[in-house]
């Protein structure tokens, strides 16, 4: 997704506004960037007159709309090829640490990622979109009262609004805000087409709220307030904040306050994403934070948040009671695009240092497979030799991760579920393990 000033380029040449003589004349730097002309633009000026206020009004909302084209645009192109790795492995990852995830950016790529991905929640039941937006937000023809409920997974907050958000102009009570859904997945791009939108969602545009160092009007929307509020909890009770991506940029006051109430002094770990940090490190210092964990790529940081989930997912099963689970059986989880689940059941535990590994017994089939229960000649459930997850937590104790191996490579074990399978009058219990 392009950045802030190269996003404001677009915007203005799709706009139509690249020779208009209120476009800047020069090119948007730090110290004069597309935030900064924003931020005058959405504003009255007390040198203007109120017919150039209003016009500047105008050139915002016209700049809005822009921004909402160039970002659909750049969406179509993403959706069409599958989800990168790293994004399937982070999604997953941030599922089972039921992390918290705040957002400055329009984009869908998160919502499109999960219902791509097809996350497990409890007994199967997939995770959706609206599990990590909490369904504070209602489907157009679809009251609250007549959705199901939200299962446990990460929350996505998404502060500056989105590109399927949609609410009437100038409507500050925040009754129209709706979502329309998300239709599109990777592989296999379906953005909302204009017969659809005047039918399901007439009268409104996409709510979303332009980069302005000012925004204060955006500010009286309910579930803004809502977002924000909820975003400044969480910070206040992190042990760990990661900044993806995001520059800590000193014109946006109202994050940079944020962070520096709900952190300062508090001795919270940070990690930075950024190939380019310049003065981030700096001014996370200021906060009174200690010397932050620097990553250059996304995928570094993945890899490293894989690893943190792994050693407490391991640390965690070492800690539990064995005696509470004689007979659940061990089950590898997967996800194919064409069948859903699949898994296989685990034959062997290995130790490897401090490393547990478990060899799974063929290859993947359907869940509902991999699970049934095997009866012999006399109708009775025939008793396997595989581990239980009494063995597994046993060997977990002193471990720093437990990994699957699948065609002669391992993958990380970063979440289970538990859960049974009933067929025939007999019940299993079972634990899935996924991997990334």
């Amino acid at each position: 997704m392009p950045l802030t000033d190269e996003l404001g380029k677009l915007a203005i040449d799709v706009a139509g506004l690249e020779d208009d003589p209120r476009a800047p004349r020069r090119k948007f730097t730090p110290s004069f960037s597309f935030e900064n002309w924003m931020s005058l633009l959405a504003e009255d000026q007390p040198h203007l007159s109120e017919a150039e206020n209003l016009a500047n009004a105008a050139l915002f909302a016209q700049l809005r709309d822009a921004i909402n084209t160039v970002l659909a645009s750049v969406e179509a192109a993403v959706f069409h090829d599958p989800a990168p790795a790293w994004l399937n492995d982070l999604l997953t990852v941030l599922h089972y640490r039921q992390a918290m995830v705040v957002t400055l950016n329009y984009d869908t790529v998160v919502e499109v990622g999960v219902a791509s991905l097809g996350l497990p929640g409890p007994n199967g039941v997939l995770i959706s979109p609206r599990d990590i937006l909490r369904g504070m937000l209602t489907l157009p023809n679809v009251g609250m009262q007549f959705q199901s409920p939200i299962a446990p997974t990460f929350e996505l907050l998404k502060l500056h609004g989105s590109l399927d958000w949609w609410s009437a102009p100038r409507d500050l009570s925040g009754a129209s805000l709706m979502w329309s859904g998300t239709l599109n997945q990777f592989g296999a791009p379906r953005p909302l087409t204009e017969e659809e939108r005047h039918q399901q969602l007439p009268g409104r545009t996409p709510f979303i709220i332009p980069p302005s160092a000012i925004k204060s009007a955006y500010y009286q929307y309910p579930h803004s307030r809502e977002l924000w509020r909820t975003a400044f909890n969480a910070l206040m009770d992190a042990e760990r904040v990661s900044l993806v991506g995001y520059s800590l940029p000193p014109a946006d006051l109202v994050m940079s306050g944020m962070l520096d109430q709900a952190l300062s002094g508090k001795g919270v770990a940070v990690d930075i994403v950024n190939p380019d940090p310049k003065d981030l490190e700096a001014r996370i210092r200021s906060l009174g934070l200690p010397t932050p964990t620097m990553f250059d790529t996304v995928i570094e940081f993945t890899h490293a948040y894989r690893d943190r989930a792994a050693s407490d997912l391991a640390e965690s099963i070492a800690a539990m009671n064995g005696t509470e689970y004689p007979d659940t059986a061990l089950v590898v989880s997967k996800r194919k695009p064409d069948i859903g689940e699949t898994g296989s059941m685990i034959k062997k535990i290995e130790q490897d240092g401090n490393t547990v590994r478990l060899v799974s017994a063929g290859a993947d089939v359907p869940m509902i497979q991999a699970t049934a229960v095997v009866a012999g000649p006399d109708g009775q459930t025939v008793k396997d030799e595989f581990p239980r997850f009494g063995d597994l937590i046993a060997a977990a104790r002193g471990a720093s991760k437990i990994v699957i191996r699948r065609n002669g490579v391992d993958e990380t074990v970063v979440g289970v579920n538990r859960r049974f399978t009933a067929e025939s009058g007999v019940t299993t219990n079972w634990v899935a393990f996924d991997s990334v």
